[in-house]
This record gives structure tokens, sequence and C-alpha cells, in this order.
């Protein structure tokens, strides 16, 4: 089904699990792997990606319209998931983004398959211990506090996710 700002968004099925992709743009793929919040429709910063590049964004298994299937059990079943979808897709040398727990997991693919890859990206990676600082316990903060505590430069925070609030966030269910 096509979205509007030339979004079109499929269903992708490979390994066992149909996949929700939202896609647009043009130019060197990037495969977008979100937070583990869940991935609001779209993000402002899918928009301004996809004005430089082809953007991929798929639902995790379990997320969204995207179903889980019974043997995914660990971030290295969800790197090979995506690896399967980038062959699937006819997609060579894609930059990675991935944010907070989609970072994981693009670090994850970075780790199997180091050459496969163009870029990548990581923004509050889950599973990666930070040189200094906390690693926050999603347990006992707010999923905006969280999301928020990633970004050293609260700017940065705001481009890629707009003003949202925690009202908003309930809005989306998460």
């Amino acid at each position: 089904m096509a979205t509007s700002a030339g979004w079109n968004e499929t269903a992708v099925e490979l390994t066992g699990v149909k996949l929700h992709v939202a896609r647009a743009g043009s130019g060197r793929p990037v495969l977008v792997l979100h937070h583990d919040i869940g991935s609001p429709e779209r993000l402002d910063f899918y928009d301004a990606l996809a004005r430089r590049f082809d953007v991929i964004v798929p639902h995790h298994p379990g997320y969204g319209r995207s179903e889980r299937p019974q043997w995914l059990r660990s971030v290295r079943d969800l790197a090979v998931v995506y690896q399967s979808l980038l062959a699937a897709l006819d997609i060579d040398r894609a930059s990675l983004i991935g944010l907070g727990f989609g970072g994981w997991i693009a670090a994850e693919m970075a780790t199997m398959a180091p050459r496969e890859f163009h870029r990548l990206v990581l923004v509050g990676a889950m599973g990666i211990k930070p040189p200094q600082g906390d690693i926050l316990d999603q347990a006992i903060v707010s999923y905006l506090d969280y999301a928020r505590a990633g970004f050293h430069d609260q700017q940065a925070f705001s481009r890629i996710y707009g003003d949202v609030t925690t009202d908003q966030l309930v809005e989306w269910d998460l």
C-alpha cells in the first residue's frame, strides 16, 4: 500500500516470518532498525534520510504489523532475519542505522558480515557498554527518558524524534 511522501509499505515473507517494511527515496540503500519502543508510522528523521537515500524501515518481528516466529530467540536471530531481508530485496552494501535496540541488531549484523555493509551508525545502541556513563534500566525509566538519555546532544534528539511528548507515546500505545 502506498503512503504519502513517496513511502510504500509492503509485507515481505522470509525465514518463516512476514515483515512489515516501509520504503522511500532513492540512492544508496539504508536499513534503519528501530528502538525496542517500537516504530512510529514514520519519523521526520526517516523523511530526511529519504531525500538522499533508499530508506528501508522494517518493523521488528513481533512489533507493529510484523509477525514473531516461535523460533526467534535472540538478537543474533534478528540479525539473520535482516540479512535475509536485504538478500530478498536484492540489496548489496547497505548502510545500517540502528536506534537503541536496533543498534544492537545492527552491530550484530556488522560482526556477522563486516564487509557486507557500507556504513554503520549506532544511536544509543543497547547491548554495547559505553566507555563512560550509565546503562539505564528500562524497567524504571519512561520510554521517552530512556530514548532521550541515548543522546549527548539533546538538539540531535529533537532533530530525530521531534517534539515527542509522553502523551504522544501513550497515543502511540508505547
